[in-house]
């Protein structure tokens, strides 16, 4: 990690070190302030889940989210092998939701390892022929689209990076119609997981700082 830079972590050591240590049932003081601060006590609040359907050991396979869904489609995104993709398009709130499934395995039984909501329509075809329950896509912790980034930061901390979406595509167009261009956020707040390599959040943002895509992945 490195020597801390001057701020005010530096001066809770200092100060921390010249008085007489404090306890907080029987653990320093100084050591659950640093934990406190940590990025791996952070990382535990990271999203896994969009209303039902989740990341991780709770990931459903190709098959079983298919048939649960019912009526689905492919995304048009470049980036990622659209035919191991489910996308659902809602008119109403003219929101999409991709789910992948990434790797070599069978299809039928790979498990979801990322999920990417937007606005627009991202399907082929564009529009699936019935409203589903998942039509209004949020978070788990009640992040969705529209919301200040404040939220976000409210709920997840600060992020480890904000990423220039724009800038980014400007060097090169191929990023345009990917998860990584600017139409799905000009600035990212990206947020990574010590406990999980693989794992991370990315929320695009606005010219206001209005979320306008939600990128939870656990793709290897």
């Amino acid at each position: 990690m490195g020597d801390d830079p001057p701020g005010p972590k530096r001066s809770i050591r200092k100060m921390v070190m010249k008085a007489r240590p404090m306890t907080i049932l029987g653990l320093p003081v100084l050591a659950l302030l640093l934990t406190a601060m940590s990025p791996a006590a952070r990382a535990v609040q990271l999203e896994t889940c969009v209303n039902t359907i989740c990341l991780g050991n709770k990931a459903p396979t190709f098959d079983s989210l298919s048939k649960q869904i019912g009526t689905w489609s492919r995304a048009t995104l470049t980036g990622l092998d659209t035919a191991r993709t489910i996308c659902l398009y809602d008119v109403a709130s003219n929101a999409s939701a991709v789910f992948s499934f990434s790797g070599d395995s069978s299809l039928v039984q790979s498990r979801l390892d990322g999920i990417f909501v937007t606005r627009g329509p991202i399907c082929d075809p564009v529009a699936s022929p019935q409203r589903h329950a998942a039509s209004v896509f949020r978070s788990k912790r009640g992040i969705a689209l529209g919301d200040h980034k404040d939220k976000v930061i409210s709920v997840l901390g600060n992020p480890d990076e904000i990423r220039d979406a724009a800038a980014r595509e400007a060097r090169d167009s191929r990023y345009a119609n990917s998860r990584l261009g600017r139409r799905y956020g000009t600035q990212r707040l990206h947020y990574g997981s010590p406990s999980s390599p693989l794992l991370f959040n990315e929320y695009g943002l606005d010219e206001e700082g209005r979320v306008v895509s939600i990128w939870l992945s656990d793709s290897p």
